[in-house]
């Protein structure tokens, strides 16, 4: 987990966007998952619930990413004419 962690914050370091509060909430963050985790009895080989929130995640991009290109594509033909 906690490498997951790291890699995380490097991309958001590399990227300059990272401020003094954004670790603090990383750690916030990782603790309440891996309680919950804990509490739920999911067993360290079956992490299930880390993935369907890094699926969900993704498919709210890729939904957002489809938005985009569907908006744009109606907004250029209304602009055309």
């Amino acid at each position: 987990m906690i490498g997951n962690v790291a890699l995380g914050v490097q991309q958001v370091m590399i990227s300059g966007g990272i401020d003094v509060s954004f670790p603090a909430f990383v750690v916030t963050a990782m603790s309440l998952v891996v309680c919950a985790m804990v509490d739920w009895g999911v067993p360290e080989t079956g992490a299930l619930v880390p993935f369907l929130m890094a699926t969900r995640g993704t498919e709210a991009m890729a939904r957002g990413l489809l938005n985009g290109l569907v908006g744009i594509t109606i907004w250029q033909r209304s602009a055309s004419g």
